[in-house]
């Protein structure tokens, strides 16, 4: 957890080389799922959207029914303006929690930005 707050640090700092390369070091020490979900949250906030895209589609691979995965991987399209890709993992997210109301506010936003 602590080098997951130094590289978070890193990169709101600007020194996204830094943060990055503290996160690689985090992956190779683990892999759980819940480590790569914060790992590719702090990637996005870095605007690190195709390494943010990969780690969280390493983190489905590994733990397919965690619906705040594919939530957070719909942000990732939502921040690239992949409108198609991002409905299909709220969808996703919600077919696993149908009762999961901020990926349901999500997929109504989607659909507006579809028009």
């Amino acid at each position: 957890d602590l080098r997951l707050i130094i590289s978070d640090i890193y990169m709101k700092r600007g020194k996204t080389d830094f943060g990055v390369k503290y996160l690689k070091d985090i992956l190779k020490i683990d892999v759980s799922p819940y480590v790569l979900n914060r790992v590719a949250i702090i990637l996005r906030k870095a605007k690190e959207y195709n390494s943010a895209e990969k780690v969280f589609l390493k983190a489905i691979e590994i733990d397919p029914e965690d619906e705040v995965l594919y939530f957070n991987l719909a942000r990732v399209y939502i921040d690239t303006a992949q409108w198609s890709k991002a409905e299909a993992f709220a969808k996703k997210a919600l077919k696993i929690n149908p009762e999961f109301k901020e990926a349901q506010m999500m997929l109504n936003y989607i659909k507006k930005q579809e028009g």
